[in-house]
């Protein structure tokens, strides 16, 4: 007898260790999620073009104007637009300041997200990879840190995730919805558009779980969402009519095999983000076959009714893709995270289950999941990368009266929103073309040619400034590296080999032209080469 009572001890003293140690594990997970977002928000980046194509919006409108079709090829919520407008008023218009919200919604997003894992996996280790997997995601952790409204698509996706995780919880039955669940439906959309896709998907969940007797809930849940989105339609959407912001490559291409690789991939943003490393690669086939795993394991506890509110919104998104009102380019796919990794976590809990060596299956997702994530976050985030500001500022310490500067077409948003905010190294900058006149053309105009050649024949000393891909910061193993905006040309300038890390776009032909004519008439006399920006100073 004393014996059974003292290995009783034992085991609960052992029992108590083990989850005390499994708490420490997760207070260390969730600090590194934590100090990845807030450690890239702190490296403080130059703006980006898609940023401050938003802003200038934000800053050229009025709160009533921002409810009017935007420019510059944009489009976000009203809700967002109407904070970036409140700090612009209250002069907090700098990057920190502006880019604030993105931070707290991405940590908001973390937070959801922690809390539905906890309450849905019962085993631990599944809960510890999961969080990992979403906490060192570099794709997430890219736009934790930009003004854009993608983080906030992930914030309300985990909470209505977390909200109605009684649809796809073992176990569970579907209790009465109180009032302030279908007030999370209803203002959702106003915040993330995609969010629509969820709250439907929501709606159908319930009607199947509910199929055996009336789903007034879901019923409900249906003409809530359709009010909303017929109001906000009435109020706001109604400006997307005729918008031709995305090109047909964005949009799912289902009638070929590379178009299905594509979208495919597209989907895994989050996972991968801007790199494409082969461990990437190899993590992403890994997860695959994962989310299959995990799709069973849900349809086999949770019925059909746990799948809708975890696989439909991908569905309705790809529908929406192929008539042409959603594009599908990865970050406007972040919204679907939440719900993949859920069923990556299901798929995880299988083999666990089924495997009798767990330390295997725990190298296998180590390996395979969170180590590329890991490399890629690291590697792209651990340091600050020099852009737009900082080439005006290098161009602005060399500056001599009489330069003269052509700007790329891709940067010319950021060049106007610094010159908006007066920040002190743009006063005295001359362009051959105001950059706000290049943000609509997106090419050079063909009488800069004639200015170029001006300034080619002239004694004055003249700067190329050229914006790269952003959102492929420095890999440290990039498989597939693209080719800059100036060693396009193969060719050496001057006595100098223009030398890049990346850059993403390829150049408009008359800014092609214009190099060509500078490469074979001027000296190069300095350079400022990064991954995000190009400056090349000609005498």
């Amino acid at each position: 007898m004393e014996m059974n009572l003292s290995n009783g001890k034992e085991t609960t003293t052992q029992n108590r260790d083990n989850e005390h140690n499994w708490k420490i594990a997760f207070v260390i997970v969730l600090f590194l999620g934590v100090a990845a977002r807030v450690g890239f928000y702190l490296l403080n980046d130059s703006f980006w073009r898609d940023e401050t194509a938003l802003l200038l919006n934000v800053a050229q409108s009025s709160f009533s104007g921002l409810l009017k079709p935007l420019i510059y090829g944009q489009e976000s919520p009203i809700t967002f637009l109407w904070l970036l407008r409140a700090l612009w008023v209250s002069g907090a218009q700098g990057e920190l300041f502006m880019r604030g919200a993105s931070l707290a919604c991405g940590l908001a997003a973390f937070y959801f997200y922690f809390l539905l894992v906890s309450q849905i996996f019962t085993d631990h280790k599944v809960k510890l990879f999961s969080l990992l997997l979403f906490g060192l995601s570099p794709g997430i952790i890219l736009f934790t840190g930009l003004v854009k409204q993608y983080s906030i698509d992930l914030m309300v996706a985990s909470l209505l995730l977390y909200a109605f995780r009684s649809l796809f919880i073992a176990g569970f039955s579907i209790p009465k919805i109180p009032l302030w669940k279908y007030i999370l439906i209803a203002l959702s959309p106003w915040f993330s558009l995609p969010s629509l896709f969820i709250a439907i998907s929501v709606g159908a969940g319930l009607a199947l779980k509910e199929k055996k007797k009336c789903p007034q809930q879901a019923l409900t849940i249906v003409a809530v969402t359709c009010a909303s989105f017929s109001l906000e339609w009435l109020l706001v959407l109604h400006r997307c009519l005729g918008m031709k912001t995305y090109i047909n490559s964005l949009f799912f291409k289902y009638t070929t095999i590379g178009g299905w690789i594509w979208s495919y991939k597209q989907f895994f943003f989050a996972f991968h983000g801007s790199h494409f490393t082969l461990p990437l690669i190899m993590g992403i086939l890994f997860a695959s076959w994962l989310l299959i795993l995990g799709i069973i394991e849900v349809r086999r506890i949770c019925g059909i009714s746990g799948l809708a509110i975890l696989i439909l919104p991908i569905l309705l998104a790809c529908g929406a893709s192929v008539i042409q009102v959603f594009p599908i380019m990865g970050r406007n796919l972040l919204f679907v995270t939440p719900g993949l990794f859920i069923l990556i976590g299901y798929g995880m809990e299988r083999i666990f289950r089924s495997n009798h060596r767990p330390i295997v299956t725990s190298i296998l997702v180590l390996a395979f999941l969170i180590f590329p994530c890991f490399e890629t976050t690291v590697f792209s985030f651990a340091k600050k990368e020099p852009g737009v500001r900082e080439g005006l500022q290098f161009i602005a310490e060399h500056w001599r009266p009489g330069d003269v500067i052509i700007c790329e077409p891709y940067c010319a948003p950021t060049i106007a929103y610094y010159r908006l905010i007066h920040r002190p190294y743009m006063k005295g900058l001359q362009f051959t073309v105001d950059p706000e006149k290049l943000i609509e053309l997106k090419t050079i105009p063909e009488n800069a040619q004639t200015m170029a050649r001006n300034v080619l024949h002239s004694s004055r000393r003249v700067w190329l400034i050229s914006e790269s891909n952003f959102y492929a910061r420095e890999s440290s193993a990039s498989i597939f590296r693209q080719v800059s905006f100036i060693t396009f040309m193969q060719r050496y300038i001057g006595k100098k080999q223009i030398k890049s890390n990346f850059a993403g776009y390829a150049l408009s032909i008359h800014l092609k032209k214009i190099l060509d004519e500078f490469s074979s008439h001027r000296r190069l006399f300095d350079q400022y080469v990064s991954t995000h920006v190009q400056v090349y100073g000609f005498d």
